[in-house]
């Protein structure tokens, strides 16, 4: 919040915005999708090779199959991630672009 004025030693804050409001919930599971070692993993190596089979997102990580779907299914959830078939096998992009340019920051 910022501050709006001073009186008598008391500060008052202005409320954040009904625009920033309605996004925090949205925001907040965005941070805690990307507040995880793996997941920031699978992340950054989407972000250099534009797209993965599972299969070579697995060796790339070094986690099981089993452990790399967990982490894949928060970050579709979140619509960070998304994914098709190719056959039997599942290619994953990494579908907002806002996301690359928050990650070349960190």
């Amino acid at each position: 919040m910022s501050l709006a004025s001073r009186r008598d030693g008391i500060r008052k804050y202005r409320p954040a915005s009904a625009f920033l409001s309605a996004r925090a919930p949205t925001l907040s599971r965005m941070f805690s999708a990307l507040g995880n070692e793996t997941r920031l993993l699978i992340l950054y190596h989407l972000m250099e090779n534009d797209e993965m089979k599972a299969g070579d997102l697995v060796e790339a990580v070094g986690v099981s199959r089993s452990a790399l779907s967990a982490h894949l299914a928060k970050l579709t959830t979140e619509k960070l991630v998304g994914s098709r078939k190719d056959g039997q096998t599942t290619i994953y992009w990494i579908s907002d672009s806002r996301l690359i340019s928050l990650l070349n920051m960190l």
